[in-house]
Formats: C-alpha cells, structure tokens, sequence
C-alpha cells in the first residue's frame, strides 16, 4: 500500500514537471514572436496556462505592447515593417464596393462582432455623434471600437467627402444595430457655423428616437477612445449628472464685434470659449431644446468665428442647466480628450508633427495616451502612421476582455469627476445614515 502511495507521487510529481516545462516553452514562443496577435492563440486557455491577464500577455508578448511600455526598444525596422504591413492590408479598402456584400459578410469582414457586456453596461447606455469627412480605415477603426448593441450611434459624413466614405457608412447603418446616417448632409468647414449644424441633426435624431441613453459625445473621424466602453460608463456614472465642457475667459472677443454690433448677445450672456467636444448628459442636451436662451444663443453664433467654440461653454455656465459648472477649467483639466497643441507646456508631442498647431499622434506617443485617464485621443492620422490606429485597437480589444475595474480616486483631478463623485459620496453617506436610523 506504502509503495503505492509512493509511485502515484512520482507520476504526479512527473506531471507537474512536464506541464512546467511545456508553459515555459509556450511563453517562450510568445515572447519571441514580436507580430503575435491575441488572434494567434486560444487566449482563454493561455490565460489559464500562465495565471496572467489578457492584458499582460499582451504588454510583453506583442510588438504593440513593447511600444505601449517601453517604445525606446522597439526598431525602426519593425515599426516600419509593420507600417508597411498594415498598408498593404487596409491601404485599398476603399475600392471595395460595400453594396455588392451581404450583412453577414460585412460584419464579418469588418469585425462587428456582437461583444459581451455587463448589466452595468446595458443599463447605462451612451449616445455618439460621429462626424467624419475623410479616411476609412481610421472610421473603420473608431466605429469597431466605439459600438456596442446597446449604444446609440449617429454618423454625418460630409457632403464632400469620398463617396466610397458614405457608402461604408450606409453599410454599417443598414447591417449594424443603433447605427444612423444623416440623410441630410452639409459641407462642414472649420470655424463656422456648419459644425454645429452638423452635430444637431445628429442630436435631434438622437433625441426623439432613443430614450434611454445617460451621456452624450461628440467625435471626430480622427479620434480614438483610450478607454474600453466599460471604463467609459464607470467613469461616466462618477459624474453623477456633471458635464465635461471647457470653458474660460473669451480671449478673442474680435471675433464677434461686427456681429455684437447689429445684434446684441440674447440675455446679455456671457461668452465663454473652449473646446467643442464635450461629455453631457442626457438632462443638458434636453434642456437646450427646450431653453429659448439656448436656441437664441445658437441663432446668434451664426456667421461668427469658431461658434463651436463656444456654444456648449457658455451654456455650461449658466445654472439653470442641468450639470452645469460655475467654476471654469482649461485644457490640462479636460476628461474628454487627450489632445496636444504646439502651445501645450503641460504635455509633448512625441511624433514631433503638427497640421493645425495639433499633435499628430503617432507610435511614439501611445505609452503617454494609453496611461491617460482622459476618455478619447485626438488626432490620429492613417497617412502619417497606421501603427499607432492598430495598437490602439488591439490594446482596447485586450482590455476589453480584461473588463477591469478603474480606481475611482485616478479621475478626481478632473474638476466634473471631483464635483459628481463628491456628491455621489455625499448622498451614499445620507442614505447609509437615514437607514441606520430608521433600523434603531
């Protein structure tokens, strides 16, 4: 009996030895192979072989990972390599004619996998205005990582954009659920009033089709969202009903000096400028249609320089706006957006290219924007790096199956975290209290 005992031992002490030596083999092959993909092996099993994160296998084990943590190691010849790769790969797609394929291989092709979500996720849903003019791959590629079944998805493609652009959009809108396509389309040019043109067809649609959505955005076709669609609404549900606008002093009251002297501001408001990509909540986006100061204000900042610049900003001020905010903030304290100006003294643009006084984000960059607490990046550019589009992809998509939890105490610094989560905490300690005393 003893010897029995004796030799089932070994054969498991044997067992243990050969299953050691075969995860160091596996994890050898993965971090010698600097092209793998998460699509390369059976990632379940992998993560149960080496008790590790989805997250960390791809940190070490991929070329995107080894630029996320530590870029100064990667070659030239691998990034150009890989630049190269992904050209030939996505560099033609848009001769591809989207109306001769089904749905199914749409959404196949394009990657529009229905993803798993939780019920904080369901029951938390998020509303986007999508407005693009150029670049299919970098649309591709924000609209993969923005959707989810449950979300609300408004895109306007620009009248002078490509027609292969709409035709990609209409696809999507026809085979992808909650996914809309203006029918109405005007040609949008910076500094006037046709941005805010655009994004309010969007927003009327999104309004009166679809109740339930908590925060509304607006994005641009050069954008790329830092965090997963489950960070998102942890971050977003510490808002608590704030908004993320920008807003201080209007440093160029040029601007509207002719338009002050034929029409003076409705309500004597005050201006105040910032940034035209915001985060606001359902209950702010209501009221502005239903606040004639809002829609005056909108009327007034036709044919003025830069209205979007300030339409949400002045508003954001104003208290009988829901979420609003009296005290202002500049850039360096925006959740919504990561996003380098040539001026910028907080941050650096590593890729040392700028159109428009704005960073090109490229490869070189992504260690500092995948670290950011902000919610989405701005600008990518496919025609200076595709890398930097397909790391962020795969990066999301790893953290996406990762589904971790965020500290809440990261988001403080950002004045709309502080004031929401401050009142958030505030009304849990009431409630916790109101109960004690109703139990003694």
């Amino acid at each position: 009996m003893y010897d029995l005992f004796i030799i089932g031992c070994l054969i498991v002490f044997v067992v243990i030895c050969v299953s050691l030596l075969t995860l160091q083999n596996i994890h050898v092959v993965i971090l010698r192979n600097p092209r793998f993909t998460l699509d390369n092996i059976d990632t379940r099993l992998s993560r149960i072989l080496l008790n590790r994160t989805l997250t960390q296998i791809f940190l070490n084990s991929t070329l995107c990972g080894r630029i996320i943590t530590n870029p100064s190691k990667v070659s030239l010849t691998e990034i150009n390599q890989a630049n190269l790769d992904l050209f030939n790969k996505y560099g033609q797609i848009k001769n591809k004619n989207y109306f001769e394929i089904t749905c199914q291989q749409f959404i196949d092709e394009n990657k529009f996998y229905k993803k798993s979500i939780t019920k904080m996720e369901y029951n938390f849903p998020l509303a986007f205005s999508i407005l693009i003019y150029k670049d299919l791959y970098q649309f591709q590629v924000l609209l993969r990582t923005v959707y989810r079944e449950h979300n609300y998805h408004c895109i306007h493609v620009d009248l002078h954009a490509p027609k292969y652009l709409y035709y990609y959009a209409q696809k999507a809108s026809k085979c992808l659920k909650h996914v809309y396509v203006t029918p109405k389309r005007i040609k949008v040019a910076w500094g006037t009033y046709s941005t805010l043109e655009a994004e309010r067809i969007c927003q009327v649609y999104l309004l009166e089709r679809f109740k339930s959505w908590k925060y509304y955005m607006n994005l641009a076709g050069t954008e790329l969202p830092i965090h997963t669609n489950y960070e998102l609404v942890q971050v977003l549900k510490l808002l608590n009903g704030r908004n993320d606008v920008i807003s201080h002093p209007n440093s160029n009251p040029q601007r509207h000096r002719r338009k002050r002297a034929k029409i003076p501001i409705p309500f004597q408001m005050r201006l105040w400028k910032g940034e035209f990509h915001v985060t606001l909540s359902r209950a702010f986006v209501e009221y502005i249609y239903q606040s004639p100061m809002a829609m005056e204000l909108l009327f007034w900042l036709n044919n003025t320089g830069v209205p979007d610049e300030y339409f949400y900003n002045s508003l954001n001020r104003l208290s009988d706006f829901p979420g609003h905010s009296n005290v202002g903030y500049k850039i360096d304290q925006f959740l919504t957006r990561y996003k380098v100006w040539k001026y910028s003294t907080k941050f650096s643009c590593k890729s040392a290219i700028y159109i428009n006084s704005i960073c090109q984000l490229n490869w070189k960059d992504l260690q500092r924007v995948t670290n950011s607490k902000r919610l989405f990046a701005n600008k990518f550019n496919q025609n200076k790096d595709f890398l930097s589009i397909d790391c962020m992809e795969q990066w999301l998509q790893v953290k996406t199956d990762d589904r971790m939890l965020i500290n809440p105490y990261d988001y403080t610094r950002y004045p709309p975290v502080w004031t929401g989560y401050t009142e958030l905490m505030a009304s849990e300690r009431q409630r916790i209290e109101e109960k004690q005393a109703f139990e003694d």
